[in-house]
């Protein structure tokens, strides 16, 4: 496992500024779309509102989303920019892996139900695995990847699984909706790509590239495959850390 090639794009600075930019405008449209709604009252048209307020809420998710990217890509940067490994994850610190995949199956647990859809926890073992990382940035990975498994399969189980080697540790987020065609899978990384490119699913087709620059910029690396029997299986592999020692200060 290890770092790929990354190409620093100079269009990376511009790309983030002008979301960044659209961010206000964007706002300031949705108050005037609100203050609309109050004023016309029973005279606004229901429909017409409320695919406004759908158009406005994709903008809004999208400019996140590449807001997200271009923090990522900025990180990744940062770490083929002459940068060793060493020093280029120098913010990291030992992070409970399993600890933190408890955390956010708790914190998603409610809004998976809603949807029929139970997460599952398999750790094979009750050792906790500590990996060096930066321990926002893997929280914002492993949030990513179960967002996209309630987005796109959702009232179908997902399982969570935790193994480990002496020098890594691999995160197994795998659920079972309609996975991916094959020739799909070498694309799922990939900028801005759909699976179905009428784009009448949701999503913003981001999320695996975030994924995938934020492990990169760790040291890791997300493998993205098909599941045995359906479904798609993502992999996150990271350094393992040893344990900090008794009476060190984390965060």
């Amino acid at each position: 496992m290890g770092l790929g090639i990354y190409t620093l794009n100079s269009e990376e600075p511009l790309i983030a500024e002008t979301s960044h930019q659209l961010r206000n405008p964007v706002a300031a449209l949705r108050l005037r779309v609100d203050l609309l709604k109050m004023r016309l009252g029973d005279e606004a048209e229901p429909q017409g509102v409320r695919a406004v307020e759908k158009e406005l809420r994709r903008v809004e998710t999208l400019l996140d989303a590449v807001l997200r990217l271009a923090s990522a890509d900025h990180r990744l940067s940062e770490l083929t920019a002459g940068t060793t490994l060493a020093t280029g994850v120098a913010d990291s610190a030992p992070v409970p892996v399993r600890d933190l995949l408890i955390e956010e199956i708790e914190r998603r647990t409610e809004s998976a139900r809603n949807t029929g859809t139970e997460l599952l926890f398999n750790s094979g073992q009750e050792t906790e695995f500590w990996v060096s990382c930066n321990e926002f940035e893997l929280q914002q990975m492993i949030a990513e990847l179960y967002e996209n498994c309630l987005k796109y399969a959702p009232g179908a189980p997902v399982l969570t699984s935790l193994t480990a080697t002496e020098q890594i540790v691999e995160i197994i987020i795998r659920d079972h909706g309609p996975g991916l065609r094959t020739k799909d899978l070498a694309l799922v990384t990939e900028r801005f790509w759909r699976a179905d490119p009428t784009g009448a699913s949701p999503g913003t087709g981001l999320v695996m590239a975030i994924v995938e620059r934020l492990a990169q910029a760790n040291g890791g690396e997300l493998i993205v495959e098909a599941g045995v029997g359906g479904g798609l299986q993502m992999r996150l592999l990271l350094l393992r850390s040893a344990a900090p020692r008794q009476g060190v200060h984390l965060g």
